[in-house]
């Protein structure tokens, strides 16, 4: 059922209606009061455009909503699409169902004969429903209950994942201070699009911290140039000079040994210089003999081949040694600063394993200078012994990061694109961590292609149905009932509905087919359509105390003969609806459903009285009442009904009590002349056609007549224009000369006055009754 009006603004005569207006909640039955203009047909339409999409609002800038039971919130904010199957009764419904001088719609009635096709029916609508309710149950899941903290469901869920996380991602990427479009404007868009495209890549393993880190430093915009890679030749030498050197250590030279050179490394030296300098035969340059051939045959054969041999070794391994250069190690600012971290690592185990050869090349040079002493004589000691190994490993290392910085640097473009993407996607696994976004997806578009599945289920169902509707129903049952409930309501049978071939009907007068709206009364209009829309709400076998109906003003205003059985009509066809709401302007009609709803609550109340925890009522009584606000504009509220109206059976104490009330104020401003104006002319007009019933149709001759005699005489004019002008709600201009507002007099007071002088004995009996 629906509960209240959450809220309206900007509809028609309605300026702003909040959740919190004072007045009851919507009972089963509701009945509303009120004059005409007080807003009851523009209540009537907010309640049809809760009946079909297809109406239009005619305050397209308004905003309204309901609330439908306890949870339940229809807006025109969302779509509405609902099951409340409300049927709304107005000017609107006549219009797009009735055309006077033409063609009516027809009304299909179901014929009792066709019971198989019933039953076929029956079952289809059985099926509907439980397809309705399983799409439900999976918009449910899909779009939550539309709590504030109950659940969301997957639509929102996932939406909100993508959204926070994309926002998360674009502030990790503006952290980094890269310059992309791409990334500064990432979005929740781009991250769905990106979580389809790389799946594959998305669902492998995350890399380590410092791989992402270097990952963010590659994308960044380093001004870095080439980098040369070290030469290692001299390097990968070392392995062979160890041999080398270990080899001459070992050897001696094959020669004759001449004691006192072999015993005094210094003297040999120091001869075997003396010999390269001096020939045959020639003097020596120290003792000044001669040289004699047989000492120049014994120093040759001491200093031999193999001697100048092993010495030429000596002295170019040592010159390897001095001359050995170490490769050129580049600085680590050189390298792009993704790079670095791993550089640093790696130069720092090189430069201690250079430290380790510089020893060992100090060693093998002391070495060998000993053995040059000593050509003959073997070295005895461990030579020490450096393993390139590991220093060519890390060089190789750093010639890789070389590689890599020399190839980002020759493509840096393409490099930082695919780096780019690449901590993009690791950006993803990370917000993946706290949300299963795959499988939630999955879950999520399952449960949609299931419920496109029933859609379209039920879509053929309402399709079967249609069909064994249009077997089992026929327009011309429908004429016939019509005319049945419309007979009786008119109590004669002049005017009948007559089905036309290709359908709907024509309005017939004594059965002339050249019956115009025009020779129609607005009574007969208006009983014309309310015995339509009654037999409208019965087709097809709807039924009604699954229906919501609205009713506003089934009388005419300018034909209330039909009064009584336009009531009777309504209580007969709607007392067991599941929910209705009755809207009018005449007492009369008011008093009748009032009097009806009251014995619903009293037979209501009998039946729980013992029972606390059941309502004791089940029918509100409401009025619209019409205000000015400050820009002098009317607008329309809901308020409880008055306790006058429910009480008495004449609009009279109802208009008696509204005076009194106003007279209570000291100054009638703006805002209540209007009401005033109207309760003070009802009320004073009632009186004087009942107390002088000869003059009934002339109020200023009552009016006249009244006052005459009275203390108020002097007060004539100003009565009768401040009544007359703004009962009949003219525009309040702006004339200086009528000024009866600024002054301050209360018509209300001078009006209950001029009765009391008239009639005492009645107006305190009045004065009595509005009191109690």
């Amino acid at each position: 059922m629906i509960k209240k009006i959450k809220e309206i603004e900007n509809f028609g005569i309605f300026e702003s209606i909040s959740n919190q207006s004072n007045y009851l909640e919507f009972n089963r039955f509701n009945l509303f009061y009120g004059h005409n203009g007080s807003g009851k047909s523009t209540l009537s339409h907010l309640f049809s455009l809760l009946e079909s999409k297809d109406i239009q609002t005619r305050f397209p800038d308004s905003k309204w909503g309901f609330h439908i039971d306890d949870t339940t919130i229809l807006s025109n904010l969302n779509d509405i699409d609902n099951e409340l199957n409300i049927k709304v009764f107005d000017k609107g419904f006549m219009e797009r169902n009735i055309n006077w001088n033409k063609v009516i719609k027809g009304i299909l009635v179901v014929s009792e004969d066709k019971k198989i096709e019933i039953q076929q029916r029956d079952n289809k609508i059985k099926e509907e429903k439980g397809i309705k309710s399983s799409i439900e149950k999976l918009t449910l899941v899909l779009e939550g209950d539309g709590k504030s903290k109950g659940e969301k469901g997957l639509v929102k869920d996932n939406s909100s994942f993508l959204s926070e996380a994309a926002r998360n991602i674009k502030q990790k990427f503006q952290l980094i201070e890269v310059d992309d479009t791409y990334l500064s404007n990432y979005n929740k868009t781009k991250l769905e699009n990106r979580l389809k495209e790389k799946q594959l890549d998305i669902q492998k393993p995350q890399m380590n911290v410092s791989e992402i880190e270097k990952l963010a430093q590659t994308i960044k915009p380093q001004d870095k140039d080439i980098i040369n890679k070290p030469d290692l030749s001299k390097l990968e030498q070392v392995d062979k000079a160890y041999d080398r050197i270990n080899l001459i250590l070992e050897s001696t030279v094959a020669s004759k040994v001449i004691d006192i050179l072999k015993d005094s490394p210094e003297k040999s030296e120091w001869v075997k210089k003396g010999l390269d300098i001096h020939k045959e035969n020639e003097e020596c340059s120290f003792c000044g003999n001669q040289i004699t051939d047989k000492r120049i045959e014994e120093l040759n054969s001491y200093f031999s081949d193999s001697y100048r041999n092993i010495i030429e070794q000596i002295d170019s391994v040592i010159k390897w040694i001095e001359d050995f250069e170490y490769p050129y190690i580049p600085s680590q600012n050189s390298f792009y600063k993704e790079y670095q971290k791993d550089y640093k690592k790696f130069f720092d185990f090189i430069h201690d394993e250079l430290k380790k050869l510089e020893l060992v090349k100090s060693d093998w040079k002391q070495l060998l200078e000993t053995k040059r002493k000593d050509p003959f004589k073997i070295i005895e000691g461990k030579l020490l012994v450096f393993d390139s190994t590991l220093i060519l490993k890390y060089f190789g290392e750093i010639d890789s990061l070389i590689s890599y910085h020399n190839d980002k640097f020759k493509n840096a473009d393409s490099i930082i694109k695919k780096t780019k993407i690449n901590l993009e996607l690791e950006y993803i696994k990370e917000e993946l961590k706290r949300y299963d976004y795959y499988k939630k997806s999955k879950e999520e578009i399952n449960k949609l292609n299931e419920q496109e599945i029933l859609k379209e289920k039920n879509k053929e169902i309402e399709v079967e149905i249609k069909q064994l509707n249009k077997k089992i129903s026929t327009e011309a049952l429908g004429a016939e009932k019509f005319n049945t409930d419309l007979w009786k309501f008119l109590g004669r049978k002049d005017i009948s509905l007559v089905p036309q071939t290709k359908g709907g009907y024509v309005i017939e007068r004594n059965n002339d087919p050249n019956t115009k709206g025009q020779f129609l009364s607005e009574g007969e209009k208006t009983a014309i359509a309310f015995v339509y829309f009654i037999n409208k709400l019965k087709e097809q076998d709807n039924r009604i105390n699954n229906s919501i109906i609205v009713v506003d003003d089934p009388i005419s205003s300018f034909d209330s003969n039909n009064l009584f059985s336009s009531y009777s009509y309504l209580k007969l066809n709607c007392n067991e609806a599941k929910q209705l709401f009755v809207l009018t302007h005449n007492f009369n009609y008011f008093r009748l459903v009032r009097d009806w709803f009251n014995a619903k609550n009293k037979k209501q109340k009998e039946k729980n009285i013992k029972d606390s925890s059941k309502p004791k009522s089940i029918c509100n009584f409401y009025t619209l009442e019409v205000q000015l606000n400050k820009k002098n504009i009317r607008y329309s509220e809901i308020r409880n009904a008055d306790e006058t109206l429910l009480k008495y059976s004449s609009e009279y104490h109802y208009q008696f009590k509204k005076l009194i009330d106003y007279s209570s104020e000291v100054k009638v401003d703006l805002d209540k002349a209007y009401l005033t104006a109207n309760a003070a002319r009802k009320t004073l007009e009632t009186f004087l056609k009942f107390k002088y019933p000869k003059k009934v149709n002339d109020f200023r001759q009552l009016f006249e007549k009244s006052i005459k005699n009275t203390t108020l005489k002097e007060k004539e004019e100003y009565i009768y224009k401040f009544i007359n002008k703004y009962s009949h709600a003219q525009d309040f201009d702006n004339d200086s000369s009528d000024n009866q507002l600024d002054e301050g007099i209360n018509v209300a007071k001078d009006v209950l006055n001029l009765i009391k002088e008239i009639d005492e004995t009645h107006f305190e009996e009045m004065a009595e009754v509005c009191a109690n």
